[in-house]
């Protein structure tokens, strides 16, 4: 069975045959095949198998490795799903799982990312690895493969790297808890996760990054920035901000009023939405998340000026990623 086999049975034994879901997996898998090696995702499961941690995949918004175990985020809009009857249901003006209201014999899913941006870069996996499991993985990658990895140093943390093609693995002495549970979606409750975000994680771990927080609430007319979080939506938002680096800038966004793009696929959206093709809408969101983004289309004046003044910036998935990680490693720390 070849890989969009396996995930079109575990698509169905989920959803039944739906065809918005079978399409996007199609297409997932077609971008797949041009951008990177199919083999090297069934490589990934074959070590999943043989190694004690989870091998999860970074920043790809797929269905379709969301099927496969190998990514935490399913980024389909907010759903309903009937595990028994195989329904399927999605909710208008809901984007994520945790806004969703419980309802009764359905599962919740979905953070609603759109894949296009991510569609339009290089595909790349780099793969944390316990550092134990330093041998096992290059005897099962010579195992798998008719070739041995090449060594490459990170010349940052001086961590050893063993390199596929498209995929890297990453040795660490330490992991996050959640790569040594093997059932890790099941202790994700959405209810709890959501209270978790807004009391632990907002009030303890979110910072914002300036000189002056205070100011951040002063631009929010009639109440505090906490106050105006009313969705994951909001948190995702105000979270984007924090990680977007302008400075003095960010201290008078008009958070209530989601005037900036807070992520890179925002970003890419904004230049879509006025008229500029996919590959330079792509060319000008890297740049921008890299601070190389002096030289911008004359749009919008106010958004222009803010964009220019972007050190870096985070993918949305990244952002997803980031607020369930924190969630699982306080879950597992209990």
């Amino acid at each position: 069975m070849n890989v969009e086999e396996k995930i079109l049975d575990l698509s169905r034994a989920k959803y039944g045959k739906n065809p918005y879901i079978e399409d996007r997996i199609k297409k997932e898998m077609e971008v797949i095949r041009e951008k990177s090696a199919e083999d090297e995702i069934d490589f990934l499961l074959f070590l999943k198998e043989n190694l004690d941690q989870n091998i999860l995949i970074g920043n790809l918004p797929f269905i379709s490795l969301h099927l496969l175990g190998l990514s935490l985020i399913n980024p389909l809009p907010a759903h309903y799903y009937n595990e028994k009857t195989k329904e399927l249901i999605f909710v208008d003006g809901v984007d994520y799982v945790v806004d969703l209201e419980k309802k009764e014999g359905f599962c919740q899913n979905g953070f609603n990312i759109d894949p296009s941006y991510t569609f339009e870069n290089d595909i790349y996996f780099e793969i944390q690895i316990d550092k134990k499991y330093q041998d096992r993985v290059k005897r099962r990658i010579m195992e798998y493969y008719d070739y041995g990895p090449g060594n490459l140093w990170c010349k940052y943390k001086g961590m050893e790297k063993d390199s596929l093609y498209f995929t890297k693995f990453v040795y660490l002495d330490k992991l996050n808890p959640l790569y040594y549970e093997k059932n890790i979606s099941q202790d994700i409750d959405i209810e709890d996760f959501k209270k978790y975000l807004f009391e632990n994680f907002l009030n303890e771990k979110l910072e914002l990054k300036n000189g002056f927080p205070r100011k951040v609430t002063e631009s929010i007319e009639g109440s505090s920035y906490k106050e105006n979080i009313k969705t994951y939506g909001d948190f995702l938002y105000l979270l984007g901000l924090t990680l977007t680096y302008t400075r003095a800038y960010s201290l008078f966004i008009d958070f209530a009023n989601r005037n900036y793009p807070s992520n890179r696929e925002e970003i890419f959206a904004y230049y879509l939405d006025h008229g500029i093709d996919k590959e330079r809408a792509g060319e000008l969101t890297e740049s921008i998340s890299f601070f190389k983004g002096d030289i911008l289309p004359d749009i919008d004046p106010e958004k222009d000026y803010y964009l220019r003044k972007l050190n870096y910036t985070w993918d949305k998935t990244s952002l997803v990623k980031a607020t369930l990680y924190s969630y699982l490693a306080f879950k597992f720390a209990l």
